[in-house]
């Protein structure tokens, strides 16, 4: 019987939309409010890689690594929403990693007025 969106877990749903979006590695953190993921994880190894970090900073900063700007701009271009808008930061304007992990007193009250427009 094949498997269907209904018989599948949360976790499952997840994995399988990152390996149907193409995506080859996932960056986190593992505890024990990940593990249904990381279950099937490895479950998928063939699929997709999971790559363990050591405190937010440095998954967030393993992240920035293989996204890069080219990645951003490409997933920007993707998004089929005329309503978008990709906001490059750099070190002077207070952040500097992945999602401004590093200055987030920033970037959240830019990206929340952002959206306070739209709603």
């Amino acid at each position: 019987m094949a498997e269907t969106a209904a018989s599948r877990n949360a976790a499952e749903e997840v994995v399988q939309a990152l390996v149907e979006y193409g995506i080859k590695q996932v960056f986190g953190m593992t505890g024990d409010t990940v593990l249904p993921i990381l279950d099937v994880l490895y479950d998928q190894r063939n699929e997709i890689r999971y790559v363990a970090g050591k405190g937010e900073i440095g998954v967030a900063s393993m992240g920035d690594v293989v996204m890069r700007v080219d990645g951003a701009k490409r997933l920007y271009d993707e998004i089929s929403s005329s309503d978008k808008l990709l906001k490059l930061w750099d070190g002077g304007e207070g952040g500097s990693v992945h999602c401004n992990y590093d200055n987030w007193s920033v970037s959240i009250p830019f990206m929340f007025d952002w959206l306070a427009k739209r709603l």
